[in-house]
């Protein structure tokens, strides 16, 4: 269901009539779908009722966000924490991003789905996912990764955002977070938002 709801998206053709009656016969995406439209992100009076306005307000890069979100949890458990890291990141970069330029919205689903691929190895691997963490710190994380897994949880991301189709200068963004000084100013945003929160612990 949720591959059919992701592939729509990608389809121009497509407009929210349909995509809404296709989230509609998934009780768990449209929940998501309504509460995120009534966040307070979207700051708008009353509440959003009808599924349609939902995801014309939240828009295609937000519900590919959620999709992904709700792919990413219903593929296995993972540590409440991380879980926890996501949110606290999205929140951050959306209250950051215009210091950078960047709209807010975007910044905000860029930090939902910047820790993809460790959310996928520790459902995979989680006894992995906790050797990781215990490193030293973000640079002997990512080696430790790499010696285990041939690449990064951040290349991981990449590779998954990529292949749902998400668009480049988007993966772009969360690419260069990496980056010890990007130039692209969502991965200035991201890497900030990430800074911000490497005083708390990421067990």
């Amino acid at each position: 269901m949720l591959g059919s709801f992701l592939a729509m998206l990608g389809d121009e053709r497509v407009g929210f009539p349909e995509i809404a009656v296709l989230a509609s016969h998934d009780p768990g995406l449209a929940a998501r779908v309504l509460r995120m439209a009534n966040s307070s992100y979207y700051g708008l009076a009353g509440m959003v009722e009808n599924l349609q306005f939902a995801c014309s307000i939240i828009g295609i890069l937000g519900l590919r966000t959620l999709a992904i979100a709700e792919l990413s949890r219903r593929c296995g458990s993972y540590p409440e924490e991380l879980a926890s890291r996501c949110s606290a990141t999205a929140e951050a970069a959306h209250r950051l991003a215009p210091a950078y330029g960047v709209e807010p919205l975007v910044a905000m689903s860029a930090g939902l789905v910047a820790e993809l691929g460790r959310i996928l190895i520790a459902q995979q691997d989680p006894e992995g996912y906790v050797a990781a963490q215990l490193q030293a710190g973000p640079e002997e994380r990512e080696i430790f990764e790499t010696q285990r897994y041939g690449e990064t949880a951040r290349q991981v991301t990449i590779r998954a955002l990529s292949a749902w189709q998400f668009p480049k200068d988007f993966v772009a963004g969360i690419e260069g977070a990496g980056q010890r000084d990007p130039e692209n100013r969502l991965a200035r945003v991201l890497k900030a938002a990430i800074s911000e929160l490497e005083s708390v612990p990421f067990s």
